[in-house]
């Protein structure tokens, strides 16, 4: 059917990063009654392999779907799924996705064609699913170019990520944002996962002791145990910048922060726009941000809001006495003391006419959808499956199963904390705030077209990073930057590239070796990754070594300055362990512009030659006495708050 070649196991078709048009042209080629009546399962091969499609092959136009994707994916694991009335794959399928190796795994159709009862534990699996089988070649087609941007699906027995087992923690409260999720565990310690900026940058919650944690739009803010409040992430409108006092409870919101005072008053912070900073006079027992507008509980149990009138936000607050009230963006829920929920605003996707009957004991309102805890322990959603800030499908409303005590509602995303203490979050994973408990750093030995991989070479990257992670340790107090671990051992993924194209301009080559191998890896563009290349290659701004990029990558050119080869047992600093231990610094975050001795041409200092980062006249030392920031005061543990500390980042940690 493919005018394709066999290269081992391995599709050699269109590029992995296929533009829709590409596809498109395919799916105009393949959808003709003929060509859909003549498709012939798969002969599949997954020896070698990282990801795997799943399909229904007796439906015609699902498996012309799969052979797409697969051809997008470059993989010939193409797994038959089966019929749909069996809940389990047949014996040889099952065998397939065994395979050694296997990572990702796609599935063409919906969960009627393709039970979850088939997928396999221990992969990362996403869904392409449509209306009917047409929709569902369209969702391929829409997916071309990112096939990981297509919903997260889970296996029967985990519907939904379980966070708390990411972490190995127990967990007291949760709060979902826009595009990141912190949860405060039974320790009183913070974890937080995602992105607060659509970026994929994540600023660390501070240590410490906290007994609430609040998610807003692009920033954080937590209530230590002293009852003092410390607010992280986008402070562009002073929303992180929260006032000196006493606090009982504190909400962050869109662009501004609110919070209850110990005798009772609301005091918020932030953007003054639609009076939101100017909260009404009373005594308050809570009080919730939201988009535009705020709204509190009063200690005798009415509801008061301000802010934006939009929608009736303000007007339309109801009367009675409630027990919890929740301001989404442009819609607000309350708990009635009877356990009946009410909500008003905007009423789109049904989000203020739909809601449920029954008695609940909480509810949270976001963007596009609302979720509630009913009083049996299940969770129930109402609203819209769409994240519409990216308008892809996400499940976000198709809640788990199982009891709860709380549940939070984000942009596109929804978490749970269960009565065992333990998380659940489902919905759109492009930020990794549903998977992404813990930050790692993925190593990748990427051989180019033509090129034979030289033995050995993935241990000898491996020893390497494990090399300056000992340096690390030396500096920090036993912190290193994390990396994917296949064992007691640093997990080295081997990916062949494709030819380059001809006439590639510098710096092209650096952004397409990157968009290869995150899409072999099914890697999504915020996720890190450290790329050895059996090659010489020019830098993003000219020749170098090696160099880290904004975009969460660092790449080693293997053949560019001969002190890039990795070795086998190598010590620190031989053997690339202090190249990649320099780089990874840079990944870190170091150094901020705000450093005191910062570079003219930024991310390096000049005070002193043994930091490793350092550059100046004298040049690199040469005795390998290295140091993280000598001095302390550019970019790691210099404890200031005007200044990024690298010390901050999720993926510096103890393993």
């Amino acid at each position: 059917m493919m005018d394709s070649k066999w290269s081992g196991a391995v599709w050699r078709g269109a590029p992995r990063f296929a533009t829709a048009a590409v596809v498109l042209t395919a799916l105009s080629l393949v959808l003709t009654p003929a060509t859909v009546a003549a498709q012939a399962p798969p002969a599949a091969s997954c020896e070698g392999e990282t990801t795997v499609v799943l399909v229904d092959t007796s439906a015609d136009t699902d498996l012309s779907a799969a052979y797409l994707l697969s051809e997008v994916l470059r993989t010939g694991c193409l797994v038959d799924a089966g019929p749909r009335t069996d809940s389990k794959l047949p014996v040889g399928s099952a065998a397939l996705l065994a395979t050694a190796g296997l990572r990702f795994g796609y599935v063409v159709g919906g969960p009627a064609a393709v039970p979850t009862t088939k997928l396999k534990a221990g992969l990362v699996w996403r869904r392409a699913a449509g209306a009917d089988r047409w929709a569902t070649l369209r969702a391929v087609a829409a997916a071309a170019t990112d096939p990981t941007a297509l919903p997260r699906a889970w296996p029967a027995s985990t519907s939904a990520i379980d966070a708390g087992s990411a972490v190995d923690a127990r967990y007291a409260a949760l709060s979902a944002g826009d595009f990141h999720t912190c949860a405060l565990r039974t320790d009183g310690t913070l974890a937080c996962w995602g992105s607060h900026d659509a970026n994929g940058r994540l600023t660390s919650p501070p240590v410490g002791t906290f007994t609430q944690v609040s998610a807003g739009h692009a920033h954080t803010c937590g209530l230590h145990a002293d009852r003092t409040v410390a607010c992280w992430g986008d402070d562009y409108a002073g929303q992180a910048s929260p006032p000196t006092g006493l606090f009982i409870s504190v909400s962050a919101g869109g662009d501004h922060t609110c919070g209850v005072r110990v005798n009772g008053t609301v005091t918020c912070w932030g953007s003054n726009s639609s009076g939101r900073p100017s909260p009404p006079t009373g005594r308050f027992t809570s009080v919730s941000a939201g988009g535009f507008h705020m709204c509190g509980l009063r200690t005798v149990g009415t509801i008061a809001c301000w802010g934006s009138d939009h929608y009736g936000l303000v007007s339309n607050a109801p009367s009675g006495r409630f027990t919890q009230v929740s301001a989404g963006t442009w819609h607000a829920c309350g708990v009635r003391a009877d356990g009946a929920v009410v909500c008003w605003g905007n009423d789109e996707w049904g989000l203020v006419s739909d809601v449920p009957s029954g008695s609940f004991t909480q509810v949270s309102a976001a963007g596009f959808q609302t979720c509630a805890v009913r009083v049996s322990g299940r969770i129930v959603c109402w609203g819209s499956d769409n994240d519409q800030w990216f308008e892809t499908f996400t499940g976000q409303s198709s809640s788990p199963q199982g009891k709860f005590t709380q549940v939070s509602a984000g942009a596109g995303h929804t978490c749970g904390l269960r009565t065992d203490a333990t998380l659940a979050c489902w919905g759109d994973d492009k930020f990794g705030q549903v998977s992404l408990a813990l930050r790692q750093i993925v190593a990748v030995y990427a051989i180019p077209d033509g090129v034979s991989a030289v033995r050995a070479r993935t241990q000898d990257i491996a020893d390497a990073i494990e090399a300056a992670q000992s340096w690390f340790r030396s500096q920090t107090g036993g912190r290193h930057p994390a990396f994917a671990r296949h064992g007691d051992r640093i997990d080295v993924r081997t990916v062949r590239l494709d030819p380059a194209p001809p006439n590639e301009k510098r710096g092209e080559a650096n952004a397409r070796i990157l968009r290869e191998t995150r899409s072999a890896l099914g890697l999504r563009g915020w996720e890190f990754v450290s790329v050895w290349l059996e090659g010489e290659l020019d830098g993003p701004g000219g020749p170098a070594c090696a160099w880290a990029g904004h975009d969460a990558y660092v790449m080693v050119p293997i053949w560019n300055c001969g002190t890039n080869v990795p070795e086998s047992g190598t010590s620190w600093p031989d053997g690339g362990s202090w190249l990649i231990a320099h780089e990874l610094t840079h990944l870190l975050g170091a150094a901020p512009d705000c450093a005191p001795n910062i570079h003219d041409d930024a991310a390096h200092v000049t005070d002193d030659p043994r930091d490793i980062i350092y550059r100046g006249n004298q040049g690199p030392p040469a005795s390998g006495d290295y140091v993280l920031d000598v001095g302390r005061d550019d970019y790691f543990g210099h404890g200031r708050d005007d200044c990024y500390d690298i010390s901050d980042s999720p993926l510096l940690r103890i393993e």
